[in-house]
Order: structure tokens, then C-alpha cells, then sequence
């Protein structure tokens, strides 16, 4: 699986996944953003919460972001 700091970098969604297609998938309307979308009934709980966790700090404002990374 791709390191979830390359989502914190905003790599491009095809790169994650080409990496773990079983999993996650985008659709034409978010074709050209850095939105992945997860297959819920397919991905296992400790890799949800790492994509989660990992995609957090890109997508949360720059002070829940930082306030986030400092209490990790």
C-alpha cells in the first residue's frame, strides 16, 4: 500500500490507487482531484483508519492539522 504521507503531499489519487485498487476507486465527476474513495465493505478497519488518519492533515484546516500531528 502507498505511504499516506503521499496523500499529506496531495499525490495524485490515481498513484494510491493503482496501489491498492481492491479498495479504493475514484469516479469520473472527481477524474483530476485528489479525492479517493474507499470501498467500505472491502477495505479492512486498520487500513480505513490509516487512510483516514493519513488523508486528515491535507483535507482539515492548517490549525486542526497541526494540532492533530502534535498530539500524535
Amino acid at each position: 500500500m502507498a505511504s499516506w504521507d503521499d496523500v499529506r503531499r496531495l499525490a495524485p489519487a490515481d498513484a494510491l490507487i493503482a496501489d491498492d485498487p481492491a479498495d479504493l476507486f475514484t469516479t469520473p465527476h472527481f477524474d483530476g482531484d485528489r479525492t479517493v474513495l474507499v470501498r467500505l465493505d472491502a477495505i479492512a478497519a486498520d487500513e480505513l483508519a490509516e487512510v483516514v488518519e493519513g488523508a486528515l492533515p491535507a483535507r482539515a484546516s492548517k490549525r486542526l492539522a497541526a494540532t492533530y500531528l502534535e498530539a500524535r
